[in-house]
């Protein structure tokens, strides 16, 4: 837990809290003797990167507008719905949700030489993935399990980004 809270948390419980949690069967050394094992354990991997952090390293790399990042995170998060995402790796969705952006948005390089380097995906395989997206956005507003990213998304403070319609040309 208290590993957790240093990970999450604003403001991390004071160690004495976690003493008292435990009605005092351990001492402030033996939790944090604890947490090191924990720490080793798991050789201080405790984390991944998520679909949204890639997002924003993508972003940064291809110096992307707010407008394009927003309609990447909304179509991102359509796919934390449907479970048949779930055979694509966050990197995978990142890009193909950037790419998807891009390509609505009109712009005229969806997928940047300088990105497809980073990500090492060809715009092909990113396709691959861009195209299942493209579904889950034609339903987003039509089923009620989309309705509350789709209603989020429609706002200004989003820039209305869910409101984009899908006019892709279909490519081989």
């Amino acid at each position: 837990m208290l590993i957790a809270c240093k990970y999450e948390e604003i403001y991390v419980p004071k160690l004495d809290d976690f003493v008292d949690i435990t009605d005092n069967t351990y001492t402030s050394a033996q939790i944090l003797e604890q947490e090191c094992k924990i720490l080793k354990g798991l050789d201080f991997e405790i984390t991944f990167p998520t679909v949204y952090r890639l997002l924003e390293r993508y972003r940064a790399l291809d110096q992307g507008n707010r407008e394009c990042f927003l309609l990447a995170c909304y179509v991102s998060e359509l796919c934390l719905i449907d479970i048949k995402m779930n055979k694509w790796a966050p990197s995978r969705i990142a890009s193909a949700a950037l790419y998807l952006s891009k390509k609505m948005l009109k712009q005229a390089e969806p997928w940047p030489e300088e990105v497809a380097k980073v990500v090492q995906l060809t715009e092909k395989k990113v396709r691959e993935c861009a195209r299942e997206i493209c579904i889950l956005i034609n339903l987003a507003h039509q089923k009620k399990v989309y309705e509350p990213i789709y209603k989020k998304y429609s706002i200004a403070r989003y820039m209305g980004v869910a409101k984009i319609p899908v006019t892709i040309r279909r490519q081989a």
